[in-house]
């Protein structure tokens, strides 16, 4: 664990086969809505740049199965760009602007290519949990949906 400039950083990640290496979720900072409404944040995810990424897809509260594959059509699928658009400071990373209070699942794969024929992507990462209630940064939380 690393403290800088205020952000708390922790790194989970699974070193497999080539194949099934994907993008790290990294750190979380919840900032208040600009609404001021007392239920909702802001809420930023960070994760580490893959090195071939020509973009990358997050998705929200989806149902991701052990071997990296998405079941199902629950959740929020987001596009992230990669370059200016995808990134805050120089890292990659989301802004959900409007965000619920509450546990948040997150999985993150990255786009390999993105031909109009060939789009092929990573694996889906484990899944990366955040509580979102307190303004400042937040920690994944490593534990499974059933479990909170």
């Amino acid at each position: 664990m690393k403290t800088k400039a205020g952000v708390i950083t922790m790194l989970f990640g699974i070193i497999l086969t080539s194949e099934d290496v994907f993008p790290v979720l990294e750190t979380g900072q919840v900032k208040w809505h600009d609404s001021g409404h007392d239920d909702l944040r802001k809420l930023i995810i960070y994760w580490q740049q893959y090195p071939t990424a020509t973009g990358y897809q997050i998705c929200h509260n989806c149902d991701i199965n052990a071997a990296g594959e998405r079941t199902g059509t629950g959740g929020i699928l987001w596009p992230v760009p990669v370059g200016r658009e995808g990134t805050c400071g120089e890292r990659p990373c989301k802004v959900f602007k409007t965000m619920g209070l509450g546990v948040q699942t997150f999985h993150i794969r990255a786009v390999m290519s993105a031909e109009k024929y060939d789009v092929r992507f990573t694996r889906w990462s484990t899944p990366f949990m955040y509580d979102v209630q307190a303004v400042g940064p937040t920690m994944t939380l490593q534990k499974n949906k059933d479990e909170l």
